[in-house]
């Protein structure tokens, strides 16, 4: 687990600055104010390119990695992000429909604002905001890769995929930004947690992948 602190840290430094920066932005201003803000600062690029990315932190998505991961790398990868996902999901789950249910989403609470953007083709939910679930499996799933990936491209490369998913959420008026930064944690902390775990199992096993597909590059 400190070895994957270590390597890792930089990422978490700036996961921990983001978190920050969005901490103090939540103390300093209104929820409706930030999220007025945010959602007025947008154009046709970004109206096209946030409701696919959204997809990022979906549970189809976190399937096909589940699926590719157990064919094509290592089972013990896919056991880990198979569980990251679940049991973050399910905390975050818990807590928006046991803990904040009450908690509305942003167009019921600002839809009649004369400043509340409505981004083109997007259906609006309404209940359930706190904490966002797609936040939660973004930074799951993609903290999880990041965790495995030995080059640092890929690390950033993922932490950037976990970022755009969540962000995405606030952009077309699924959740605030408290929820995604909750939401973040969530799935960072289950991600180390489940790491630590697995690899801390100490087998002889051997991890293989189901399909040899590195036979046919040789």
């Amino acid at each position: 687990m400190l070895t994957a602190l270590r390597k890792n840290r930089l990422l978490l430094l700036t996961l921990l600055l983001l978190e920050a920066i969005g901490g103090v932005l939540v103390y300093l201003y209104s929820r409706d104010h930030i999220h007025l803000h945010i959602t007025n600062s947008h154009n046709d690029v970004l109206d096209a390119f946030f409701p696919y990315a959204t997809w990022l932190g979906d549970g189809n998505l976190a399937l096909v990695f589940v699926i590719a991961t157990l064919l094509f790398f290592d089972w013990r990868l896919s056991l880990n992000v198979f569980f990251t996902y679940l049991i973050a999901g399910g905390i975050t789950q818990f807590l928006k429909r046991m803990v904040f249910d009450h908690m509305k989403r942003p167009f019921p609470e600002l839809g009649t604002h004369d400043l509340f953007y409505h981004v083109p083709g997007i259906e609006h939910n309404a209940e359930h905001s706190f904490p966002s679930g797609h936040a939660t499996g973004a930074f799951a799933l993609f903290f999880t890769l990041a965790l495995y990936s030995r080059k640092v491209w890929m690390k950033w490369l993922f932490f950037g995929c976990a970022v755009i998913g969540a962000y995405s959420r606030v952009y077309i008026n699924q959740h605030f930004l408290q929820d995604i930064l909750v939401g973040a944690i969530i799935g960072t902390v289950i991600s180390f947690f489940m790491f630590g775990l697995v690899e801390g199992y100490k087998t002889r096993t051997e991890f293989k992948p189901l399909v040899p597909w590195k036979r046919f590059f040789r």
